[in-house]
């Protein structure tokens, strides 16, 4: 601006000595040309700025010529001289005249040096040179035929064009700087394509979120497997199945690498958000399955219920309320879907929660779910009623027993016969007074000498004589046999076969509580024979052994005398005294009833001689004479009695009372571990775990002392008012070293409870146990067992187990692999022992040892 004031100022000066000039140098000129100088001065002399008004008009000749003579000196002087000269002899214009005069020379000196560099193919020195001169626009060609981008960049950035720059530097391989640029010209847009071009496509996705470009962003947020940024994005975009998906990605990754440890509840929930999220979109875009599908991901069963409902699938509906807990409404949806049988079920749960034990029974068993019907027939005090369904199930050794419960024989005896068991089939068939089928039975077990013993009670002699001749040498029968047949051919007259069948039953050994009879027989035959001597011998060595043997006092005095008759015999050897205990009757005092189970009734009752209270546990009536049972309850009372342990009933005695057998055992004030489950919404997880800790505990214990249980459940586990866990019926249990209590082939336990390999009736070991202490801490931890309704054993062996978590997302995952391990079907997948569960345990909680 100041240059160009002063170029004006000279312009002013330039025209004032000019006019001087031709105003001295101008020749005369006539007067009347006097008019024309005048307006020449006026208008060439700014300086003296007036007219001249002198009247001679030589005078005025001279004057206009000597102004035109000096303006002409002027001229030249200006002509050969810049204006820069001038400038100098002006003070306030000599610094803006050498600038000037400078940056002339300078843009001209480096034009020529950029045109030169350029020619010389030298072009980054050509466009630095056009960028000094401000030739932007030649710099910038120059920059680029040299590909030197990242100065052309810089030459856009500086001339306002950032979208040309941006390119340039990116071509340049300068990112930072065109991402830097673009996002301070707020194109987030173009920031996120760069980014995305450079594999950064984190920063791409923020980018396009910051750009308000959310489908975009979503789209990279997937890519990079951001799922809840992707599905928030795809959400704001308005795509919903997309972000219903990215929910559920979001969720399927997440839950995974949570099960790898122990979430909190935070995260539980942040994992369920996203599947509640998904099921959300789902539903508002009409895919009613997926959203159910992802609603049960969330445990979010009533959302899930609701939207399979709205997708016409009630029986899926029906499942999720059961999962919900809410059973009424799992009734109508299954009834809805025609499934009959699982409606009738849920009712029946619901009468059971209510108390109503034999009305649910009827339910279940109109529901066709005939092993739930007998179990709760069974714990409703019906037994007949549980027995009639579980026959129908196919469970013919439980029937039986619950059948002789009832005191129905016959029909007992039918079911051990569809069973297999021939030897209690005949026995029940025996004390229901039909003695041909009894005796049939007998034979199909193998047991001649008790067919032909009912054969010969029926008057059936032949027939008697040819099943007892069955009997095998070396067989648990044979000397029996061998003694009946004995006496048979005594009745026929055949002394000869008699003493020889008599002789083989007591196969030459001394004379003994076993084989009394049989010698009493060889005493008679010798009697008859005329042996009256050696007929004495044997008489005297019975009596010996038994003092009360029917009939031997007369025998010997008879024998005696005519003995006598024939010479004196030795004194018979005397029986030793001795008195008897009092019988255990005399000792307990039974106070009241507490429980009956399939091994017995118990009471409580009075120690009179220890003077404590104790429990009293006695076979029922009808089991009395049953060998196989009688055997069972003696295995409870040997395997109970090596135990002593803080946690299991301790077993004080065992007896005889009469004709009943008796066990005796610690008393324990409380309830069982069913009570208190079937009394709580469910257990706190602290309190299951202390409660299982303890059930371990005693479990540990017993195997160690190679006892299995065999028959662990709720009902045998009682827990006393101080909170201690007390194991107790071990009326199944197996001594492990014991071969001859090992029963391949027999089921014997409570199947809610049992391992397949029980169910298929394979012979077990102490990893049977393991997998019923998983079907009891899964209840602990949900207050459901695994399977509780339908086809139990079908379940046991093929369906899985669902896990603890997906009923209540607060069991803690730790719980979850101790349950689902200690319930793997293959009993080499579980815990090889009692101690490993404790270990795992004890990893993940502090227990109160108790």
């Amino acid at each position: 601006m100041r240059r160009a004031v002063g170029f004006i100022v000279y312009l002013l000066v330039l025209g004032s000595a000019a006019g001087a000039g031709v105003t001295l140098l101008a020749p005369q000129v006539p007067s009347q040309a006097s008019g024309f100088y005048a307006s020449a001065l006026k208008t060439g002399s700014g300086m003296v700025g007036k007219y001249m008004t002198i009247a001679d008009p030589n005078l005025q000749y001279y004057i206009v010529h000597g102004y035109l003579a000096l303006g002409a000196l002027f001229l030249l002087v200006l002509i050969y001289a810049p204006y820069g000269l001038l400038a100098k002899r002006i003070g306030w214009l000599k610094p803006r005249a050498r600038e000037v005069k400078v940056g002339v020379l300078g843009n001209r000196k480096i034009a020529r040096t950029a045109k030169k560099s350029l020619k010389a193919g030298d072009f980054r020195s050509a466009g630095e040179a056009f960028e000094a001169s401000g030739a932007y626009k030649e710099a910038i060609e120059a920059y680029l035929k040299g590909d030197f981008f990242e100065h052309a960049a810089e030459v856009y950035e500086r001339t306002n064009d950032p979208d040309k720059a941006i390119e340039y530097y990116e071509k340049a391989k300068s990112i930072q700087r065109a991402i830097d640029l673009a996002v301070k010209v707020e194109n987030y847009a173009l920031a996120g394509e760069i980014f995305y071009r450079n594999d950064s496509k984190r920063l791409a996705a923020e980018m396009f979120e910051r750009g308000d470009l959310p489908a975009r962003a979503a789209k990279v947020y997937a890519e990079v497997e951001e799922f809840p940024k992707a599905a928030a994005m795809y959400r704001k975009a308005g795509q919903g199945i997309k972000a219903a998906e990215a929910y559920e990605q979001a969720y399927n990754e997440e839950r995974t690498a949570i099960e790898r440890i122990v979430a909190s509840r935070e995260q539980e929930e942040r994992v369920r958000g996203f599947a509640a999220s998904a099921g959300e979109l789902y539903a508002e875009a009409g895919r009613f399955d997926k959203a159910g599908e992802t609603f049960e991901a969330a445990k979010a069963f009533d959302r899930a219920a609701a939207a399979y409902v709205k997708g016409g699938k009630p029986e899926k509906a029906a499942k999720a309320y059961v999962t919900a807990g809410d059973l009424m409404k799992a009734a109508e949806f299954y009834q809805a879907a025609g499934n009959r049988q699982r409606a009738a079920e849920m009712v029946a749960e619901i009468r059971l929660r209510e108390g109503k034990t034999g009305e649910a029974a009827e339910m279940f068993e109109d529901a066709g779910d005939m092993v739930r019907a007998g179990e709760l027939y069974e714990e409703a005090g019906r037994p007949a009623d549980a027995a009639k369904v579980l026959a129908e199930a196919g469970q013919y050794q439980t029937a039986a027993d619950l059948y002789l419960r009832a005191g129905e024989h016959s029909k007992a005896a039918e079911m051990y016969a569809l069973s297999g068991d021939y030897t209690q089939a005949a026995e029940r068939f025996e004390a229901g007074g039909d003695v041909e089928k009894a005796a049939q039975y007998y034979e199909r077990a193998g047991s001649y000498y008790r067919a032909g013993k009912i054969h010969r009670q029926a008057g059936g002699l032949d027939r008697a004589i040819e099943t007892l001749q069955r009997a095998e040498r070396g067989g648990a029968e044979y000397r029996e046999a061998c003694a009946l047949l004995g006496e048979l051919f005594m009745e026929q007259g055949q002394a000869g076969l008699a003493r020889d069948r008599l002789k083989e039953a007591t196969s030459g050994e001394p004379v003994g509580h076993g084989n009394l009879q049989p010698y009493f027989h060889l005493a008679v035959l010798d009697e008859k024979e005329g042996r009256i001597a050696d007929a004495l011998a044997l008489f005297e060595k019975i009596q010996a052994v038994n003092l009360q043997f029917p009939g031997i006092a007369e025998r010997i005095k008879d024998a005696r005398a005519r003995v006598k008759e024939q010479g004196p015999v030795g004194a018979p050897p005397q029986a030793a005294a001795g008195s008897a205990p009092a019988p255990p009757s005399a000792r307990y005092r039974l106070i009241e009833e507490i429980g009956r189970g399939g091994m017995g009734i118990v009471y409580k009752a009075h120690d009179t001689v220890l003077n404590r209270v104790v429990a009293y546990k006695i076979l029922p009536e009808m089991f009395q004479r049953n060998p196989t049972i009688l055997q069972r309850f003696t295995s409870e009372a040997r395997a109970a009695a090596v135990l002593n342990h803080p946690n299991i009933v301790t077993v004080y005695d065992f007896g005889q009372d009469g004709e009943k057998n008796f066990i005796t055992m610690e008393y324990v004030e409380g309830s069982t571990l069913k009570q208190v489950l079937a009394g709580a919404e469910r257990l706190p997880l602290q309190k299951a775990a202390k409660y299982f800790y303890q059930i371990l505990r005693g479990m540990e214990y017993a195997h160690e002392k190679r006892v299995i249980h065999r028959d662990l459940k709720p009902s045998n586990i009682m827990i006393s008012k101080e909170d201690r866990v007390k194991i107790m019926d071990f009326g199944l249990a197996k001594i492990v070293d014991e071969a001859t209590l090992t029963d391949p082939g027999r089921v014997s336990g409570t199947l809610i409870y049992m391992s397949p390999e029980q169910i298929r009736g394979e012979k077990v070991d102490l990893r049977s146990d393991v997998y019923s202490l998983g079907v009891i801490f899964y209840e602990l931890l949900t207050n459901w067992p695994p399977f509780f309704s339908g086809d139990i054993g079908y379940q046991h062996l093929n369906t899985p187990v669902r896990p603890p978590r997906d009923r209540f997302s607060d069991v803690p995952a730790a719980f979850e692999n101790i349950a689902m391990k200690a319930l793997s079907k293959d009993p080499d997948a579980r815990y090889g022992s009692v101690a490993a569960i404790l270990a795992d345990l004890l990893k993940v909680v502090k227990v109160t040892k108790t």
